[in-house]
């Protein structure tokens, strides 16, 4: 009888977390900030108009009059297929397909993540999954991604890409994962140096930059190579400036580091320091599995403490966060060691679940925090979950070494 009564319980919890992600799914302002950028992109660039220039602020002047106006093009030239594919809808239409995208793009991620994980569990529970569904559909970051139209759901789906790729060495996946994780490159860089000097996954790194080439072409070469890189570099530093990316609304290391000791952490340099961490790891990862064949447990787990390190690295948002919903599953495979471990999982989910609310419960959110309260909270949480994956990537590496004949 508690079994069933378990088990129901289960079945409401998940119900309840897919009827919140698809109330904002359904929300008729989902997608109303974000996703305008990448839509009057593609609308320049069917006239035959470069958006990496003065015309692309004009525009949007003209067309949204009564609403949040986008001001520069800030995605790189690869973006070209998917935002001529929006862009040749109306406006209205092409926001309410991205959030269905959304909605879809995290069930998809959110499964292919559980059947990887699961099939090469060595702790049986299934709460583990539960608890994962249920931070990804419910959580903040889940919430503020789809009502902005951000890009985390497309980063999500990289990452399950990413996983299932290392646990089952797929180089077709690892080169699918690549191509979207590179569409936010200060994230896809660390991800592709990882898997560049990873055992095996070379090759799809190679090819997963060929096709971002070719996406790029009809963006570049109608308007000159290096017009329109000088135009993009040009647009990057002068959004930095933008209050938006200042550390206080960022989270993991900027945040942290400009609290403690005043700090400015931001533009490429964390992402650099991220990347050259990547590929020390991959470094690291191939002296520590010298086995004939690779080990799926120890690669797998690799990859979250890289996930954790990216996240806490590399300055993001609030509404990135539910890029950290994988590591909930270390346990599955083995990779917490004993209940104390994951007794400090099971807390830095819950921080990271809604930072906001907690940081207002609890009197620490900060004024600085205007648009993207709990940043800090959500940072220290990131630092310890990153430290605690490192923790597993060590038990699962002596493992694999005791395991050696």
């Amino acid at each position: 009888a508690v079994r069933n009564a378990a088990k129901i319980l289960a079945g409401v919890i998940v119900l309840t977390a897919l009827l919140y992600l698809g109330t904002k799914v359904l929300d008729p302002q989902v997608a109303n900030v974000d996703m305008k950028y990448l839509w009057l992109a593609g609308v320049l660039w069917t006239e035959g108009t470069s958006p990496y220039g003065a015309e692309y602020f004009s525009r949007a002047q003209e067309i949204f009059v009564d609403t949040n106006v986008p001001n520069a093009m800030l995605y790189p030239p690869y973006w070209y297929p998917w935002a001529r594919l929006f862009g040749s809808l109306p406006v209205e239409q092409a926001q309410s397909v991205w959030g269905y995208m959304s909605g879809m793009m995290i069930l998809a991620g959110s499964a292919l993540m559980a059947m990887t994980f699961w099939s090469l569990r060595t702790y049986g529970s299934a709460w583990w999954i539960l608890a994962f569904v249920v931070f990804l559909l419910g959580c903040m970051g889940t919430a503020q991604s789809i009502a902005m139209g951000q890009t985390a759901p497309i980063l999500l789906l990289g990452v399950a890409l990413f996983l299932y790729g290392q646990a089952r060495s797929s180089r077709m996946a690892i080169c699918a994962a690549v191509v979207l994780l590179m569409l936010k490159p200060h994230v896809g860089l660390p991800f592709a140096a990882f898997a560049l000097l990873h055992r095996n996954t070379w090759p799809a790194v190679l090819w997963a930059a060929a096709i971002s080439i070719v996406a790029a072409l009809p963006a570049i070469l109608p308007y000159g190579l290096s017009d329109v890189v000088r135009a993009y570099l040009e647009t990057l530093r002068a959004h930095d400036a933008n209050p938006v990316f200042a550390p206080p609304m960022l989270t993991g290391y900027a945040n942290l580091s400009h609290h403690l000791f005043g700090w400015d952490s931001t533009g490429f340099g964390p992402v650099a320091v991220a990347t050259l961490a990547a590929g020390s790891a991959a470094g690291w990862l191939r002296r520590a599995d010298q086995g004939p064949q690779p080990d799926a447990h120890l690669a797998l787990t690799a990859s979250l403490a890289l996930l954790a390190g990216v996240v806490f690295i590399v300055p993001l948002h609030t509404y990135d966060l539910l890029l950290v919903a994988p590591v909930i599953l270390a346990p599955l495979i083995g990779a917490v060691a004993n209940r104390g471990m994951a007794t400090i999982l099971g807390l830095c989910v819950l921080v990271l679940f809604r930072p906001n609310n907690l940081a207002e419960a609890i009197g620490v959110a900060l004024p600085q925090e205007s648009y993207a309260t709990g940043s800090a909270l959500a940072s220290i949480a990131l630092l310890v979950l990153w430290l605690l994956s490192l923790a597993f990537v060590l038990r699962a590496a002596r493992a694999r070494t005791v395991r050696q004949p």
